[in-house]
């Protein structure tokens, strides 16, 4: 009686962890997989506990596998286990692989190129996403910024440390100070949510938005980032810095080389299909506009809490500077032609700025940028996270030629994060 009780025991040991371990592992496989959410709709709420608790996921499974293995032969499993067992391995390797491997970040190892190496690999009229400190400036096309999401170098840009962050289903690049209180933080790509990308610090493994980069112990200081024609950025930096993100070969690392490889061939079909579609990729969406088409793309602004955006034909159309009031900020929005740049900055006083070029030079002499432009993001994902936002003729604006009580404050109420 005994052995048949202990082989029963075993047994029900064996198809118990297994279960509970496809469990874990599909759970995982459907909230970690980033590019599962194609297939399975994932709530905010199901992928922010799955991103804290990673780790505890892969474990639970690791855990519970080694328990059916282990039991697999007294149990005198069949064929069966086997399946399952290799189907717990594809769930939990594949989410890991991708995210930690295939997505992995440069945040202090970005490459990055002079103007006459890069003008061999980008075409001159590529818009690009440009930072600057003091001389020293940087340019980064969204095809190199697809993979790593994240680029940056530990000397930082002109001795400060500023990061760039890209989200490819947003088309949304903004550059951050990865610090908080004076400390260092790493950041790992995590997954998307709202077609926009999370990342997480990796001291506690609380995940933020990109777009709120606002994390569980507040935001982070955003860098002023803006957008213009790779040609006009030799021009205007021919001292200037490119990043460029080139697969290894196969020598010099063989998986790299392999995984690299395979995600860029999968990016350039998905990719493809996003961005010349109005379907969405991902169907994780909060709210829906249609004031705009959904790949319409804005230039949006943030400040005090209220919000604005603008397609680039209004603010070219307009023939002058935008000037305008967003959450008490006076500030000026203008496109430069000549460099097809569009660009915002801090006004002082009241009285309007006519006269604006993209470094801030103006009528009203040099100008800070702004460090909360959006530039170019499609108008679904800005809307889904700040559905008050104003649009276009939406927002009163003065004609640059008013008196100075014609300037309008804009009155969006106030926005709440769609990620918290």
């Amino acid at each position: 009686a005994y052995p048949a009780c202990s082989s029963l025991m075993i047994s029900l040991l064996h198809y118990a962890s297994l279960l509970l371990a496809l469990l874990v592992s599909a759970w995982y496989f459907r909230d970690l997989g980033d590019i599962t959410q194609m297939a399975f709709k994932v709530s905010r709420r199901n992928l922010l506990f799955a991103i804290r608790h990673e780790k505890h996921f892969l474990w639970a499974g690791v855990v519970l596998l080694a328990i059916a293995v282990i039991t697999w032969r007294p149990a005198g499993a069949s064929v069966w286990s086997f399946v399952a067992v290799a189907l717990c391995l594809i769930m939990l390797v594949f989410p890991w692989a991708w995210v930690h491997l295939g997505l992995r970040n440069q945040q202090q190892s970005a490459r990055f190129y002079t103007v006459d190496q890069a003008s061999q690999f980008v075409r001159p009229d590529t818009s690009v996403l440009v930072i600057e400190n003091g001389s020293h400036a940087r340019a980064h096309p969204d095809y190199e910024l697809q993979r790593p999401h994240l680029a940056g170098t530990r000397d930082g840009l002109g001795g400060e440390n500023i990061l760039m962050t890209y989200c490819a289903m947003s088309h949304l690049g903004i550059a951050v100070k990865p610090e908080r209180m004076g400390r260092l933080l790493a950041l790992d790509v995590a997954g998307q949510h709202g077609n926009n990308l999370v990342l997480r610090d990796r001291s506690n493994s609380e995940p933020f938005a990109q777009i709120d980069c606002c994390t569980v112990n507040g935001p982070l200081e955003r860098w002023p980032t803006f957008r213009m024609r790779f040609d006009a950025f030799v021009k205007a930096y021919p001292q200037g810095e490119v990043f460029l993100n080139p697969i290894p070969g196969f020598l010099q690392n063989p998986l790299f080389f392999v995984v690299d490889h395979l995600v860029e061939a999968l990016f350039r079909k998905a990719l493809h299909n996003h961005h010349h579609r109005e379907a969405l990729m991902f169907d994780t969406m909060t709210h829906e506009d249609t004031r705009l088409p959904r790949k319409t793309l804005v230039w949006a602004l943030e400040a005090g809490g209220e919000s604005a955006a603008f397609t680039a034909d209004f603010i070219k159309g307009a023939g002058y500077p935008l000037n305008i009031v967003l959450g008490g900020q006076r500030l000026v929005v203008g496109w430069q032609p000549e460099e097809d740049c569009i660009t915002a900055f801090y006004r002082p006083g009241d009285r309007p700025v006519t006269e604006l070029d993209f470094r801030g030079q103006s009528d009203r002499g040099k100008l800070q940028r702004f460090e909360s432009l959006f530039p170019g993001l499609y108008w679904f994902v800005w809307v889904n996270f700040h559905p008050d936002t104003l649009l276009n003729e939406e927002v009163s604006l003065h004609d640059g030629v008013a008196l100075p009580n014609a300037n309008v404050t804009l009155t969006s109420r106030s926005r709440q994060s769609r990620l918290t």
